[in-house]
């Protein structure tokens, strides 16, 4: 995957109702991830519909043995893998091929690859400024300057109030 993920209103901010983002689909959303994991033999052991502060849907699923979060952002069809045991501070992402197979026709499924590009914040003249590419609003850039995350992965999957 080569194209932008930084869209603007990603984050789940935007400066004024002209540059609000899309939304993903709520019952698509559900519908997917439950006919999906089923289908694979899964199950789905909790659905999460994004809420404030989170922006994105968190699915933990079981399949087999395994237990893992599906994590999908609630405006860009961006969708990645994390363990279990995460929390608000660290999602700790992971790869799940066979998952990455089933979701792609639907979903942009982001590798770890992608997720752990380290985001590079600079000072310039007073200011905190993102130097990775992005369409970022004004709003989403004061959030990045307060919030300072690390990651692709924590600003596209995000707990921000």
């Amino acid at each position: 995957m080569n194209k932008l993920i930084l869209l603007n209103g990603i984050t789940g901010f935007y400066d004024s109702s002209g540059n609000k983002p899309p939304e993903l689909n709520r019952k698509q959303v559900k519908e997917d991830c439950f006919s999906l994991i089923s289908g694979y033999g899964g199950e789905v052991l909790e659905y999460q519909e994004p809420c404030y502060p989170m922006n994105f849907y968190n699915v933990i699923v079981k399949l087999e043995t395994k237990q893992l979060h599906l994590l999908l952002n609630q405006f860009y069809p961006f969708m990645a893998f994390a363990v279990s045991d995460f929390t608000q501070e660290n999602i700790r992402f992971i790869d799940e091929p066979r998952l990455e197979q089933m979701f792609s026709p639907f979903y942009d499924v982001l590798s770890t690859r992608h997720l752990l590009i380290p985001l590079e914040l600079k000072e310039i003249k007073g200011q905190i400024v993102l130097v990775n590419e992005n369409d970022l609003n004004s709003a989403e850039k004061s959030q990045i300057a307060y919030w300072k995350p690390k990651n692709v992965g924590s600003l596209v999957f995000n707990y921000w109030d």
